[in-house]
Protein backbone atom coordinates (compact mmCIF):
# COMPACT_ATOMS: atom_id res chain seq x y z
CA UNK A 1 0.00 0.00 0.00
CA UNK A 2 2.73 2.65 0.77
CA UNK A 3 4.35 1.88 -2.50
CA UNK A 4 0.68 2.15 -4.66
CA UNK A 5 0.42 6.15 -2.19
CA UNK A 6 4.27 7.11 -3.11
CA UNK A 7 3.81 6.16 -6.66
CA UNK A 8 0.72 8.38 -6.66
CA UNK A 9 2.74 11.50 -5.65
CA UNK A 10 1.74 11.22 -1.79
CA UNK A 11 4.87 11.32 1.10
CA UNK A 12 4.04 8.12 3.43
CA UNK A 13 4.98 7.36 6.54
CA UNK A 14 4.26 4.18 8.58
CA UNK A 15 3.95 4.23 12.17
CA UNK A 16 3.17 1.17 14.59
CA UNK A 17 1.82 3.68 17.61
CA UNK A 18 -0.88 6.84 17.36
CA UNK A 19 0.27 10.09 18.09
CA UNK A 20 0.30 11.45 21.61
CA UNK A 21 -3.17 12.27 22.57
CA UNK A 22 -3.36 16.30 22.41
CA UNK A 23 -0.68 16.41 20.15
CA UNK A 24 -0.70 18.26 16.59
CA UNK A 25 -0.11 15.18 13.90
CA UNK A 26 2.48 15.37 11.38
CA UNK A 27 0.20 14.35 8.91
CA UNK A 28 -2.63 15.57 6.73
CA UNK A 29 -4.28 11.63 6.93
CA UNK A 30 -4.18 8.48 8.42
CA UNK A 31 -4.78 5.44 6.17
CA UNK A 32 -5.82 2.64 8.60
CA UNK A 33 -5.97 -0.54 9.05
CA UNK A 34 -9.18 -1.75 10.90
CA UNK A 35 -7.26 -4.30 13.01
CA UNK A 36 -5.04 -1.33 14.04
CA UNK A 37 -7.87 0.05 15.30
CA UNK A 38 -8.75 -2.71 17.75
CA UNK A 39 -4.95 -3.01 19.18
CA UNK A 40 -5.05 0.18 19.94
CA UNK A 41 -8.66 0.93 21.33
CA UNK A 42 -7.51 2.64 24.19
CA UNK A 43 -6.44 5.66 22.33
CA UNK A 44 -9.55 5.87 19.92
CA UNK A 45 -9.57 9.81 21.36
CA UNK A 46 -6.43 10.37 19.13
CA UNK A 47 -8.23 8.64 16.22
CA UNK A 48 -11.20 10.49 16.74
CA UNK A 49 -9.36 13.71 16.68
CA UNK A 50 -8.34 13.08 13.04
CA UNK A 51 -12.12 13.74 12.03
CA UNK A 52 -12.70 13.61 8.54
CA UNK A 53 -8.98 13.09 7.89
CA UNK A 54 -8.88 9.22 8.83
CA UNK A 55 -9.51 6.91 5.99
CA UNK A 56 -10.19 3.44 7.66
CA UNK A 57 -9.90 0.05 5.22
CA UNK A 58 -12.14 -2.49 6.85
CA UNK A 59 -13.50 -5.89 5.74
CA UNK A 60 -16.78 -5.40 7.39
CA UNK A 61 -19.57 -4.77 5.17
CA UNK A 62 -21.53 -1.97 7.08
CA UNK A 63 -19.46 0.72 8.72
CA UNK A 64 -19.35 0.52 12.91
CA UNK A 65 -20.97 3.32 14.95
CA UNK A 66 -17.83 3.82 16.87
CA UNK A 67 -16.28 4.64 13.29
CA UNK A 68 -18.87 6.93 11.87
CA UNK A 69 -16.58 10.32 12.18
CA UNK A 70 -14.12 8.66 9.21
CA UNK A 71 -14.33 7.36 5.68
CA UNK A 72 -14.36 3.81 5.31
CA UNK A 73 -12.73 2.09 2.28
CA UNK A 74 -13.51 -1.83 1.68
CA UNK A 75 -10.91 -4.47 1.63
CA UNK A 76 -10.57 -6.00 -0.67
CA UNK A 77 -9.17 -2.94 -2.45
CA UNK A 78 -10.34 -2.35 -5.96
CA UNK A 79 -8.51 -0.53 -8.30
CA UNK A 80 -8.25 3.19 -7.38
CA UNK A 81 -10.83 2.68 -4.59
CA UNK A 82 -8.30 4.01 -1.79
CA UNK A 83 -6.49 6.83 -3.67
CA UNK A 84 -9.79 8.22 -4.91
CA UNK A 85 -11.12 8.52 -1.38
CA UNK A 86 -7.92 9.92 0.22
CA UNK A 87 -8.09 12.69 -2.59
CA UNK A 88 -11.46 12.96 -1.42
CA UNK A 89 -10.77 13.82 2.23
CA UNK A 90 -7.90 15.57 1.25
CA UNK A 91 -9.64 17.95 -0.89
CA UNK A 92 -7.51 20.81 -2.08
CA UNK A 93 -4.77 20.14 1.05
CA UNK A 94 -3.04 17.60 -0.81
CA UNK A 95 0.62 18.76 -0.53
CA UNK A 96 2.83 17.78 -3.05
CA UNK A 97 5.98 16.23 -2.18
CA UNK A 98 9.59 18.10 -2.29
CA UNK A 99 11.83 16.85 -4.84
CA UNK A 100 14.92 14.87 -3.02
Amino acid sequence: MSFMLKAEGYSVRESPSWPEAGSTPAFDAAVIDHGGINRFSSDDRVLRGLGARAVILSSRAEQPSHLAFASIVRKPLIEHELVDRLEAVLGENKVEPKPE
